[in-house]
């Protein structure tokens, strides 16, 4: 069971990444340099 959490942990931190680069797009898109 360790495991599969850890797998779990893992998916979650990727999406919470891909979550922030999609949020930095659209600020970066809205607000451009």
């Amino acid at each position: 069971m360790k495991l599969y959490s850890s797998i779990l942990d893992d998916n979650f931190e990727y999406l919470m990444f891909q979550e922030l680069i999609d949020l930095r797009k659209m600020e970066s898109e809205v607000l451009p340099d």
